[in-house]
């Protein structure tokens, strides 16, 4: 589904893509996937090998976002066609075609441990998750979203992959 709402009163353009898929789609053993796929998209696609460089390049202001039922990326940039064709190029290739690969996980897997630890050093936080695993017995709501310690830093590469594969398609976004 694709909406556009134009206002000639602004000097940007933002692109914004929702992915109906977020942690509750992840398996027993496997929660965080979802957040790693996020951090993931911003690796590289086949003609753009640094996403995360291209966009900073460009000026654009960006990022992403995981939630129990979606994942959520978007770029906000100064009001211009080619930018703008650039932008919707580079979400329709990271949307099938993301080259991320294992080495690229392991190191970003420092910045995920981070994002955690993080999590874990928050009131609110630590708050939220436990009355969420009470409220949500056999749920995966039950789970924080950036997963367990356990699962974010021993997931299969290959069972990443499958995940994107299986979620990060045209219809589902």
């Amino acid at each position: 589904k694709v909406v556009l709402f134009p206002d000639a009163t602004k000097p940007t353009t933002t692109v914004n893509i929702t992915y109906l898929v977020g942690s509750r789609f992840e398996s027993y053993g496997e929660t965080g996937m979802a957040h790693l796929l996020e951090h993931m998209l911003f690796k590289g696609t086949p003609s753009i090998p640094s996403v995360f460089a291209e966009l900073g390049r460009r000026g654009m202001r960006f990022n992403g976002t995981t939630w129990f039922d979606r994942t959520h990326f978007y770029e906000s940039f100064q009001a211009d066609d080619a930018n703008l064709a650039w932008a919707l190029r580079m979400e329709a290739e990271r949307m099938t075609r993301s080259t991320f690969s294992k080495a690229e996980l392991d190191k970003e897997m420092t910045v995920v441990r981070n994002e955690f630890e993080m999590g874990e050093n928050d009131a609110g936080n630590v708050l939220t998750q436990r009355m969420q695993s009470v409220m949500y017995d056999w749920h995966n709501y039950a789970h924080d979203t950036i997963g367990a310690r356990s699962d974010i830093e021993n997931v299969p590469f290959a069972t990443l992959r499958a995940f994107y594969t299986k979620y990060y398609q045209p219809d589902n976004a």
